[in-house]
């Protein structure tokens, strides 16, 4: 009975493993290693020859086993597979051990990369985690170093108002809002009177702090939805939009906001210990985006008004008119005929004879002419102003100078040997400023 047991318990091992090999083959693709189906082969003479031995317990089920005919061929035959069992087994080990026993050293030494895969792997996230909090850092600073730039680009340092490049994107940008909402706009450019004595008599320190308490005064009295800006210098500007549909209300509230100004600029004002009464013109323009004129054609007639308002003296305001324009093109084809006359030689002198109460002759006054290529003979009167006002009167003088030095020496030296000869020169005062009478030619006596 024991011998039945254990042969029974033998070919239920044998069975088990049988299955298992059976089972990775077709689930684990274990036929793919050396040797495994040497081992199952193996165990299947194995397990058949256990059976065999189990069936000899029972005589009824040798009809069911091939095995020979007497005791001496089934002891054959039973030795004889368990044999070739036992071969097939060796030969299956023989092959499938290596095997296993370098996937387990595979196994181990991929756990090992992998462990160190995984260290190299958190190392390196570290470090990208640094790097990508070095990058916001980076992108941070260079984002608040480009909002400064942009800022620097866009303000002016002293006030910190806006300045000439942000008043024209402001300009554009209104222009395409207007395309939806159209409205008329009034364009105020500030300009303070005789504010260069301040400058020469205080100092440009007192001078910017007095420019930042006008900004700041002018920034408190606007409305939020305005712009407000400097140009430069002693320039302010400041864009309001009307709200109105009718030209003829703008203008009337255009008025009345300038009037308004005038008052602000010219209440008194206090800088450190120094007390000041200013006064300012100021250059207007109505306009709205119905027509196709650009920003700048808009800044521009701002600026014609103010030139306008600065001829009527110190704290006027003047709307631009489109005369005004031609005007100052005018104006600007004049100072270019002007520059090219000096240039050309196209100005000459004429002499007035000067004679005492006895009638005798004591001397010349030189009276400058231009001789224009077009206009002939252009009276004193209708450059001299221009020339003061384009800044080349003191070239102007050194010229008529040089030229009266020259034709007096030449006439002088044919009629007036032994006598002086006094030409009298019509100069501006700013030749005194640049000591022009000391560094001119004389005349000879």
């Amino acid at each position: 009975m024991n011998e039945l047991l254990l042969e029974s318990l033998v070919a239920l091992t044998a069975f088990a493993v049988l299955w298992t090999l059976y089972y990775s083959m077709m689930r684990h693709k274990v036929e793919s290693q050396p040797g495994s189906r040497f081992l199952i082969v193996g165990f299947i003479l194995l397990f058949i020859s256990f059976l065999i031995d189990i069936t000899d317990n029972f005589p009824s089920l040798n009809q069911y086993i091939l095995i020979g005919d007497t005791p001496t061929e089934a002891v054959i035959e039973k030795g004889f597979g368990s044999l070739i069992g036992l071969l097939f087994l060796a030969v299956g080990f023989h092959r499938w051990l290596p095997a296993v026993f370098e996937l387990s050293i595979a196994k181990k030494n991929i756990n090992k990369l992998n462990s160190k895969l995984g260290k190299l792997v958190d190392e390196r996230t570290s470090e990208l985690s640094e790097v990508n909090q070095q990058l916001r850092q980076e992108i941070a600073e260079r984002e608040k170093a480009q909002n400064k730039l942009d800022k620097q680009m866009l303000h002016d340092p002293l006030t910190e108002l806006p300045n000439r490049y942000a008043l024209l994107e402001y300009l554009e940008h209104e222009r395409l809002r207007s395309s939806a909402h159209p409205n008329h706009y009034a364009m105020f450019i500030i300009d303070l009177d005789q504010f260069k004595a301040v400058n020469d008599s205080l100092g440009h320190a007192i001078g910017d702090k007095v420019i930042k308490s006008i900004g700041n005064r002018l920034a408190f009295n606007h409305r939020s939805e305005d712009f407000l800006g400097r140009l430069g210098g002693d320039e302010f500007v400041l864009v309001m939009s009307m709200n109105r549909d009718d030209p003829q209300s703008a203008a009337l509230q255009t008025y009345n906001n300038a009037t308004t100004l005038i008052e602000l600029v010219a209440a008194q004002l206090k800088v450190d210990k120094h007390q000041f009464n200013l006064s300012a013109c100021i250059g207007i323009t109505v306009f709205n985006y119905g027509g196709s004129q650009s920003s700048e054609d808009i800044l521009r007639q701002a600026d014609i008004a103010l030139y306008n308002a600065k001829e009527k003296g110190q704290g006027f305001f003047s709307f631009f008119q489109p005369e005004m324009q031609q005007k100052a093109q005018t104006r600007l084809k004049q100072s270019k005929e002007l520059h090219d006359a000096l240039s050309n030689k196209e100005l000459f002198l004429q002499y007035q004879p000067q004679v005492d109460k006895d009638g005798k002759f004591i001397g010349m006054e030189a009276l400058l002419r231009w001789h224009h290529p077009i206009n002939g003979i252009v009276d004193p009167s209708n450059f001299i102003a221009l020339a003061e006002e384009i800044g080349i009167i003191d070239k102007l003088g050194r010229y008529i100078m040089h030229m009266a030095c020259q034709q007096c020496n030449d006439l002088a030296s044919s009629f007036y040997p032994d006598n002086k000869l006094k030409v009298a020169i019509n100069i501006s005062p700013s030749h005194f400023l640049h000591c022009l009478l000391y560094t001119s030619p004389s005349p000879r006596d």
